[in-house]
């Protein structure tokens, strides 16, 4: 299902109307925006995605949905495998194993059996949603990418933005508003009397922030459910 970035504002302006023109048009926009990436690194989900990884490139570009890597699924299956290391033909964490095998092997790929030493390892990087694979592979093969996932702005929609989840990310966007306009200069005023009537705007804008305080601790609560109904992906 895909969200308009444009409904999610218009939610957000409806609940939390503007003062003295704060916030302003473009302040709601990046408020949601905030908001829903926020939601993305606090609750992410994980995706799988097939990468083209070719021989003679180490740079690849990343989902634009990405937040973290789990794994990218490894070139071929050795032959043959050792029973006294651990893992599926890496070798067992923590032992001498894991670097690679002990001895020479050959390594089963879609391009045909490719021979292998205890030398070879991979190290994977990422910056930003560029991932690059060092060595840089010789060997030409599909390989699935396993990664933890976040809402991402296409356009001006969200495609994977759930109706559940954009409920959570508009409780921190209206929270986002609601410090906007206690901050604003209108907020920050002082007590205003004219004859026997006093504004007190120092009290709004308490009041104001309270009210953003208690939907931040409504967001963080959200949160926490979403990720104890997905296995907890996220902290």
């Amino acid at each position: 299902m895909t969200i308009l970035l444009a409904d999610l504002v218009t939610r957000v302006t409806t609940d939390v109307p503007s003062q003295s023109g704060v916030p302003t048009a473009a302040q709601y926009e990046q408020a949601v925006k905030d908001a829903v990436a926020d939601l993305s690194r606090r609750a992410s989900v994980t995706r799988v995605v097939a990468l083209a990884i070719v021989a003679g490139t180490a740079a690849y570009t990343l989902p634009a949905d990405f937040i973290s890597l789990i794994r990218l699924a490894q070139i071929g299956v050795p032959f043959p495998q050792r029973a006294d290391v651990g893992g599926y033909g890496m070798g067992g964490y923590g032992l001498p194993g894991y670097a690679g095998y002990a001895d020479p092997y050959t390594l089963v790929t879609p391009a045909g059996l490719v021979p292998m030493t205890d030398a070879w390892r991979e190290q994977i990087t990422v910056a930003g949603l560029t991932m690059t694979i060092y060595p840089t592979p010789t060997i030409s093969a599909e390989r699935n990418l396993v990664y933890a996932a976040g809402d991402a702005l296409v356009v001006d929609s969200y495609p994977t933005l759930s109706d559940e989840r954009a409920s959570v990310a508009l409780l921190l966007a209206k929270a986002i508003c609601l410090d906007r306009i206690a901050t604003s200069p209108a907020g920050q005023a002082v007590k205003i009397t004219a004859g026997q009537d006093t504004v007190d705007f120092v009290g709004t804008a308490t009041a104001l922030r309270t009210q953003a305080q208690g939907l931040r601790e409504q967001y963080v609560a959200a949160v926490q459910a979403l990720n104890a109904g997905s296995g907890g992906l996220r902290a």
